[in-house]
């Protein structure tokens, strides 16, 4: 067969069959997916998709090795056809860092940083502040201007692979998080009166489209 680009070694599994059977179901742990997803070549269709394995993968009831493969192909591949979800988030004033956690791995090139609305609270009186901006075109850093002035948000992914990560980082500019403290968004505000009591200020809204997956799910 043609040379597959990409390869991906499973680190840990999970079995869904019976113990003794000709069938064999094994579920890959969060980890494993989200490296995989980030494999552009890898696992998408059944002309990219093959296994390798040596014989000391399993044993049939007498005791035997299977043969190994060094290239069997997967007889079916079912695509990945659910959004990414936001699944945690942390803003960092002090390294001025918004960081976004999702439940598998995005493209962050696609993040629109207009789709992000940074609150002070839930109600509809909440001050809001908007990260807008046009791209740069940057390779695997993308660069967009802040909607309040001219400044930069730039954009990075933890991943290796070109900027394919579960989690995605925004660094803002001087001028944004000033305005952050300006606004009393993401400050974590002490109340009058109360020592060490502080009133949760920092509420991340998604508007519209925010990111894709590997598989452009958004």
């Amino acid at each position: 067969r043609d040379a597959v680009k990409d390869s991906f070694g499973v680190t840990h599994t999970t079995f869904s069959s019976p113990n003794n059977s000709t069938n064999v179901e094994l579920y890959l742990t969060v980890v494993d997916v989200n490296a995989l997803k980030a494999l552009e070549g890898l696992g998408t269709t059944t002309t990219n998709t093959f296994v390798h394995f040596s014989s000391s993968l399993i044993q049939d009831m007498s005791g035997n090795s299977i043969v190994p493969e060094a290239g069997l192909q997967a007889f079916a591949v079912s695509k990945d056809d659910t959004p990414p979800s936001l699944m945690a988030w942390t803003m960092d004033l002090d390294l001025g860092q918004l960081r976004l956690t999702f439940d598998e791995t995005v493209n962050s090139s696609t993040l629109v940083p207009s789709s992000l609305v940074l609150r002070s609270n839930t109600s509809s009186s909440a001050t809001k502040q908007n990260l807008t901006g046009l791209s740069l075109g940057l390779t695997h850093e993308y660069s967009y201007g802040s909607s309040l002035v001219s400044g930069l948000v730039e954009i990075l992914a933890d991943g290796i692979e070109g900027g394919y990560s579960n989690e995605v980082s925004l660094t803002l500019t001087w001028f944004d998080l000033n305005t952050l403290r300006t606004n009393s968004i993401c400050t974590q505000t002490t109340l009058s009166g109360f020592a060490n009591f502080t009133v949760q200020d920092c509420f991340l809204e998604l508007v519209g489209q925010s990111v894709d997956d590997m598989q452009s799910n958004s």
